[in-house]
């Protein structure tokens, strides 16, 4: 009887949770889930539209430079001596605008190691667009650093100079001062070939050998170049020489190639250092084009001698010189 009864009341119970599925519905698992997603993305957003505006994105930063550190100089000594030009020597010609790196040879005369604080400081002059300073290579007392500094040379013609200083810590500046000289120069000029060559070039006729010509178009007395003075009793004279290519190919004009004949027979060569400028240097040109500058050379200053001057010119070693007069 007690087992009917408890059968009873199950199947009961199972028809009451039936009928309440029949009437709420039910939902199923993927509903759920749905759902639940939905949620989120809504609330996630809400939390979205609820940050402040404006909010800058973080972005990784670059490592700052570290500080060039101040050196205590006060347990040593402070010393440099200059040894050597190791490029571009004193009254190098450097066309116009042309970039050139000059490097000295210094010693570290003090007791003091060159390193981080250590560094060469344009001091004065001209610093034909050089930087402020340069850095130095670590050097130990009593050793020797080669430092270079890329300059431009300036569009005006004529010398120029700049001098450069060891300094530490950006103000204590110390030994030698140390300097770059050069002589900026034009480039060189285009001057057009006529189609017809005259019967002279100036001052001379033309000399002609296979496909060159040369001639001198004027020249220049004078008892001074730049810091160079003649020797006592002579006077540089200095001859503007077109050397013209009228050939079919390449061709190289020298200037150790030419010499002047004084009135008095005495052959003079080329002075490669007293130089007037723009100078005449060893060039090579296409066909049709020219080559052109002063040469300069010294002779006697006596009327005698100067009267009677020759342009005579060694083309070629196996052949005479060929020569004509200059008119004054």
């Amino acid at each position: 009887m007690v087992y009917r009864q408890t059968i009873g009341l199950f199947l009961a119970a199972m028809a009451l949770v039936l009928a309440n599925w029949a009437c709420c519905g039910t939902t199923s698992p993927s509903q759920d889930f749905s759902e639940a997603t939905s949620t989120f993305s809504t609330v996630g957003d809400a939390v979205e539209d609820t940050l402040p505006p404006g909010v800058p994105t973080i972005a990784p930063t670059s490592t700052p430079t570290p500080p060039i550190p101040t050196v205590d100089t006060s347990e040593c000594t402070l010393g440099a001596s200059f040894r050597a030009d190791i490029t571009v020597p004193d009254n190098t010609k450097i066309e116009a605008g042309q970039p050139f790196i000059k490097t000295w040879s210094l010693l570290n005369t003090g007791t003091c190691n060159w390193g981080p604080g250590y560094r060469l400081f344009f001091i004065e002059g001209e610093q034909m667009g050089g930087p402020e300073s340069v850095s130095v290579p670590s050097t130990p007392a009593g050793e020797s650093a080669d430092i270079s500094v890329e300059l431009v040379a300036p569009v005006e013609g004529g010398q120029h100079r700049g001098s450069w200083q060891m300094c530490v810590n950006e103000t204590e500046c110390f030994g030698d001062r140390i300097y770059v000289q050069i002589v900026s120069v034009p480039p060189p000029s285009a001057t057009p070939v006529p189609t017809s060559t005259p019967d002279t070039a100036g001052a001379t006729a033309w000399l002609t050998y296979e496909g060159q010509q040369v001639g001198i178009r004027e020249i220049a007395w004078g008892y001074r170049l730049d810091y160079y003075r003649p020797e006592e009793g002579q006077i540089f004279l200095s001859l503007y020489i077109l050397g013209v290519n009228i050939g079919t190919s390449e061709e190289t004009f020298n200037p150790l190639d030419f010499e002047l004949v004084d009135g008095g027979g005495e052959v003079h060569g080329y002075l490669m250092f007293a130089e007037k400028e723009p100078s005449f240097r060893l060039c090579t040109v296409k066909p049709g084009g020219v080559c052109e500058g002063w040469w300069t050379t010294a002779i006697w200053d006596r009327d005698a001698v100067k009267a009677d001057l020759t342009f005579r010119w060694v083309p070629s070693f196996w052949d005479s010189p060929i020569e004509t007069p200059i008119i004054q």
